[in-house]
């Protein structure tokens, strides 16, 4: 329930998976030196987030993490708000934010019987961040109770992935990608883990 004095009970709460999350120092993490106003970095099983704390809040700066094993470094333009200074119950914010970052693959390979050359992909969002303060209370865990303000937060994000293909690949009925880039089409994006080109 939302309001205050609310009491969220995980006494019983059973461990299913574990991603710990730990707080660097900048100058330890080399990706940190190429993203402006870092002075925060937070590493978990998601990767690296770069942060900026300031009066004022804290701001994400750029993320770095793997496509397809493939190293992504995103740069936030400008930066998304993730924790207004101070916050109290019944405060909203709303952050919008974008990147854009092209990663090398030089995938060159053969699928249904055609020779598929894929230079380089590159990544679009742009992300809205809306935020409600909207509980504060107790949460209960097994070892301690923790005096918590819930933000209840919505990102609303749009994602297009363009691919660069050197050369047209043209093999009816299913593959037809044009030189240069060009939105990646469904079915790669689908056979490689993303729900679609756009």
């Amino acid at each position: 329930n939302s309001g205050a004095n609310q009491t969220w009970n995980f006494t019983g709460l059973v461990t299913s998976s574990l991603d710990t999350i730990y707080f660097l120092d900048p100058a330890t993490v080399p990706a940190a030196a190429s993203i402006s106003g870092v002075n925060l970095v937070t590493e978990s099983n998601e990767g690296y987030f770069f942060l900026e704390r300031n009066n004022s809040g804290v701001y994400t700066r750029g993320v770095a993490s793997t496509f397809n094993g493939v190293p992504v470094l995103a740069d936030y333009s400008p930066a998304q708000g993730l924790l207004p200074f101070p916050s109290t119950l019944g405060d909203n914010f709303s952050s919008t934010s974008s990147f854009s970052t092209t990663v090398f693959l030089g995938l060159d390979t053969n699928a249904l019987g055609c020779q598929i050359q894929l230079d380089s992909i590159r990544l679009n969002r742009q992300s809205t961040l809306t935020t409600n303060f909207d509980a504060e209370g107790t949460v209960q865990l097994p070892l301690e109770n923790i005096q918590a303000l819930r933000a209840y937060s919505v990102d609303a994000s749009t994602d297009s992935i363009f691919i660069y293909a050197p050369n047209a690949v043209s093999c009816p009925p299913f593959i037809n990608i044009p030189q240069g880039w060009s939105l990646m089409p469904d079915f790669l994006a689908q056979s490689i883990g993303l729900p679609g080109g756009s």
